[in-house]
């Protein structure tokens, strides 16, 4: 199986619950669906995104051009306000392992969430790469990290920004 691991694109600061993407967030995410038309991303076969606007938007065109309906989660949201850190932990740890079971290996997944899902989520991911390494702290809107998951172990192939 094959993992694409996004933080949503740029997004607006109003409305403050649940807003949508900037028009440069909507440039990221058609540059997305560009990248994968032109052979530079795989072509996924599954789109999961948290259920808050931005990143369904992120990954809405992607998913289009691939014919593969957009699954909203909503173990992939931020973290709420009146769930713990250890429940939060939980959630995430969760969903990561729910994948290969979820999923056959020629799948090839596009996982879109929030900076703190990711953030937490590299602490959790058996990876053959130290993910808590400096180099990956920092996750910009678009950011993405690419996996190649074989036996429970996640491959590192790639960490990178959708820039239109």
């Amino acid at each position: 199986m094959k993992v694409y691991l996004f933080r949503h694109g740029q997004k607006n600061s109003l409305p403050f619950e649940d807003p949508d993407l900037t028009a440069f967030g909507h440039q990221q995410a058609n540059k997305l669906a560009e990248l994968i038309r032109n052979g530079d991303l795989l072509k996924g076969t599954q789109f999961l995104a948290s259920p808050r606007i931005r990143a369904q938007s992120t990954l809405r065109p992607a998913s289009a051009l691939c014919e593969a309906s957009l699954q909203v989660i909503s173990d992939l949201d931020q973290r709420t306000s009146y769930e713990s850190a250890e429940a939060f932990r939980a959630r995430i740890n969760q969903t990561l392992n729910s994948l290969e079971k979820k999923f056959s290996s020629h799948d090839v997944v596009y996982l879109c969430s929030h900076h703190d899902w990711i953030e937490e989520s590299l602490s959790l991911i058996p990876a053959d790469t130290d993910l808590l390494d400096s180099r990956y702290w920092s996750w910009r809107p678009a950011q993405y990290m690419q996996f190649e998951v074989v036996d429970g172990l996640w491959h590192l192939k790639n960490f990178n920004k959708v820039e239109p």
